[in-house]
């Protein structure tokens, strides 16, 4: 699968469809695969690029500690690869904070930004949950373990009450062929620790669709409403009995929500 130079990196990325180009960016330690469950429908629609960020998945994982800056800068060098001038960017958690920095310091290349589930800074109950994450991968801790600990902040309750699907969740996690080297993930956290977009994110342009969830334990409701509150006429929308990854929760309802707003930036 292709693979391309970017700065002092090779970047993984797919591009499925045609039509107008929807740019969907990933969160911390996770790669391109998080969009499986919307990919198909939306790539029916629009040209869809996917990829994996620095530091995860097929991309290469040079030495941190990373910035959010240099994530973004990534994701404008690969635009600039792949001829891509202009373009709807949806990100998920850290993929809100990439498209957040971009956005701010990259104008010119946004028809409208989707900020999913992210933040402004990332709150200190997260932070001590990463931290402890992280401990746990220096440890060796056993897989399942790790797996099952972050499934708890990711997912919803209602969506977890079905043991079957906890059961294929953790499945598919051990069988990841690409999984995240230890020093992968410290590199890639650091960009978490360090974002702070409260001084600037008011000055964002764009077009801007912000989305939470009732049960998003990360990012909660409050800190996803006032991103929207800080953009200058941001639309909002919540996805109920979700948490933090509506596009593998509420799958169908997720593609609907961007379509509408994809739709919206190009009339």
């Amino acid at each position: 699968m292709p693979k391309i130079k970017v700065d002092d990196i090779e970047m993984y990325y797919e591009i499925h469809g045609q039509g107008q180009t929807l740019v969907l960016v990933a969160g911390l330690g996770t790669d391109h695969r998080t969009w499986a469950l919307v990919l198909p429908a939306l790539a029916r629609q629009y040209q869809v690029l996917v990829f994996d960020n620095r530091g995860a998945g097929q991309s290469d994982a040079p030495a941190g500690p990373y910035r959010m800056e240099q994530l973004a800068d990534d994701l404008k060098g690969l635009c600039q690869a792949l001829h891509i001038e202009q373009a709807v960017f949806a990100g998920n958690s850290m993929g809100g904070h990439i498209v957040q920095t971009l956005a701010y310091r990259h104008p010119e290349l946004m028809q409208g930004i989707v900020i999913s589930h992210s933040s402004m800074k990332s709150p200190a109950a997260f932070a001590v949950f990463l931290d402890g994450q992280l401990e746990l991968i220096k440890a060796k801790a056993p897989a399942l373990g790790l797996i099952k600990s972050v499934m708890g902040w990711v997912y919803s309750s209602t969506y977890l009450s079905d043991p079957s699907r906890v059961e294929a969740l953790v499945e598919l996690k051990l069988a990841d062929p690409y999984p995240m080297s230890e020093q992968a993930f410290t590199a890639q956290l650091a960009a978490v620790r360090g974002f702070d977009s409260r001084a600037w994110v008011g000055k964002i342009n764009a077009t801007t669709l912000v989305l939470g969830s009732d049960e998003d334990l990360i990012y909660s409701e409050i800190l996803t409403r006032a991103i929207a509150a800080a953009i200058p006429n941001a639309e909002y929308y919540s996805f109920k009995a979700s948490g933090h990854l509506p596009h593998q929760e509420r799958p169908e309802e997720f593609v609907a929500v961007i379509e509408r707003f994809v739709d919206r930036c190009h009339p």
